[in-house]
């Protein structure tokens, strides 16, 4: 009831159509596919494991300040505003970067970028107890490596059948997978925000490969 509710007052006030679109209807992935996207799980669910553990680091890192803990967000709030200088698609929620990446318009420069600058910026923020999110930068960090991953796996093997949109998508999803250990939510939401139900497969290899790497790697 809760989430019809949500989903009729969304359709209501804003818009029925889903909330990353995408130009481009994914095919459904062959065989050699799936093997691609199950090993690019195991790497992105090491990647979840890297960025939950960095996350704790950070804020042991801000305990141990010879400072009040009232003064620790205006660092994570410094830190943040000299990375959005440098490079300004990192502020705010970041939906646009999302959809943007898995329509594949951003070159590898900026998908870098995003990857690691937004990264660095989330972790400050949230290690020093700044209010925010975590679903939005997952899903940025985790698009994005999964785009560049994608980018490789096809320079390699242009046989393969790995798309980057594809890649993007089960990336964003597969790092939720891992850090948040929710499963069959990550898979659901990947397919409701976008609508692409022939990623359903890939999603399920990917997705599976690293929750499992998180589940047995990290406490």
């Amino acid at each position: 009831l809760a989430c019809i509710t949500g989903a009729a007052g969304h359709h209501f006030l804003f818009s029925q159509g889903v909330v990353f679109p995408m130009e481009v209807r994914l095919e459904m992935p062959s065989n050699t596919a799936i093997v691609f996207y199950s090993l690019m799980g195991v790497f992105i669910g090491l990647l979840s494991i890297a960025v939950t553990k960095i996350v704790f680091i950070v804020e042991d890192g801000f305990e141990k300040l010879p400072i009040h803990w009232a003064l620790w967000p205006a660092i994570g709030g410094l830190v943040v505003g000299i990375v959005g200088y440098f490079a300004p698609r990192t502020l705010g929620v970041g939906y646009n970067n999302i959809t943007d990446i898995l329509n594949g318009h951003l070159s590898i420069q900026l998908l870098l970028s995003l990857c690691l600058l937004k990264f660095i910026s989330w972790v400050v923020s949230l290690g020093s107890g700044t209010s925010g999110g975590t679903l939005a930068p997952l899903l940025t960090i985790g698009g994005a490596a999964g785009a560049l991953i994608g980018g490789v796996i096809l320079y390699w093997f242009p046989d393969s059948g790995v798309t980057v949109p594809m890649a993007a998508l089960v990336g964003m999803s597969a790092i939720f997978a891992g850090a948040s250990r929710a499963f069959i939510t990550s898979i659901i939401f990947a397919l409701e925000s976008t609508g692409e139900s022939n990623a359903l497969l890939a999603l399920l290899a990917t997705c599976t490969a690293a929750y499992f790497s998180s589940y047995f790697i990290m406490e």
